[in-house]
């Protein structure tokens, strides 16, 4: 099992989270309450950043990161995904110049289809997502996947960059 912190406070996720060499299939909808999925980008490397809540300083971080990384990284489609209302989520997208490749889904719907329910890395105590970062290959195979152990901190950017440079 996977040991989670929020503020050094113990907190806990009910199954094994998802791992390197999964695949990775869920939906999602994007601010217009459109239903996403990953099919929707064939032949392309992925990654998805989920964070707790978009409305706090650490996820507007990660969030605001990944949509500047887009920008560099045109060969791929990056997907940031939280539990909040696609609403939420579009008060914080109207600051944020988003890039073509970059994409903020909601995954407020409980279904055994959601993301929460495919990775397992829904928090039981807040019922939000655990932070985490995966780089997914054309197929949605998981080759990369880093969970934060203190949730209130910031994932390790440079050792995803570093990660998505043997992807060459």
């Amino acid at each position: 099992m996977v040991q989670l912190t929020i503020k050094g406070n113990p907190v806990h996720i009910k199954n094994n989270p998802i791992k390197v060499g999964d695949t990775l299939n869920f939906t999602a909808v994007d601010n217009v309450l459109c239903e996403m999925n990953l099919a929707q980008f064939p032949h392309r490397f992925k990654i998805i950043s989920s964070v707790p809540s978009i409305d706090t300083k650490t996820c507007a971080l990660q969030t605001a990161y990944f949509n500047v990384e887009a920008a560099k990284l045109q060969e791929l489609t990056v997907i940031t995904i939280s539990k909040d209302l696609p609403f939420a989520q579009s008060r914080f997208c109207e600051n944020l110049k988003l890039n073509s490749n970059f994409h903020i889904w909601s995954d407020y719907r409980n279904n055994e289809n959601n993301f929460s329910s495919k990775t397992n890395l829904l928090i039981d105590e807040t019922q939000l997502l655990a932070r985490s970062v995966m780089v997914l290959d054309a197929s949605n195979k998981v080759l990369y996947l880093q969970i934060v152990k203190e949730v209130s901190d910031e994932p390790d950017y440079d050792h995803i960059l570093k990660f998505l440079k043997t992807l060459n």
